[in-house]
């Protein structure tokens, strides 16, 4: 979690850096949680990431295939 916050404050001030314009783009990653278990990872994660100021966030079944049609998320409980 530290190397991601890192990199991405990193990326985000190397335009001012070099005055010249970089393309920054976040992108977007879902994990699906296929047991109880990986479920409550995904929880601690989250709570990991909050506390350093990142914002993970839990992902339910609907939201994940309004992001990925093709998902087969429907006998999933949760994504990250």
């Amino acid at each position: 979690m530290n190397i991601q916050r890192y990199s991405m404050a990193l990326s985000g001030g190397q335009a001012e850096a070099v005055d010249h314009p970089i393309d920054y783009h976040v992108t977007v990653a879902i994990r699906l949680a296929q047991t109880p278990e990986r479920t409550q990872e995904f929880e601690h994660v989250c709570t990991i990431g909050a506390m350093q100021g990142l914002r993970p966030s839990m992902v339910a079944p609907d939201d994940i295939r309004a992001q990925i049609p093709s998902a087969k998320a429907h006998d999933l409980p949760v994504g990250f």
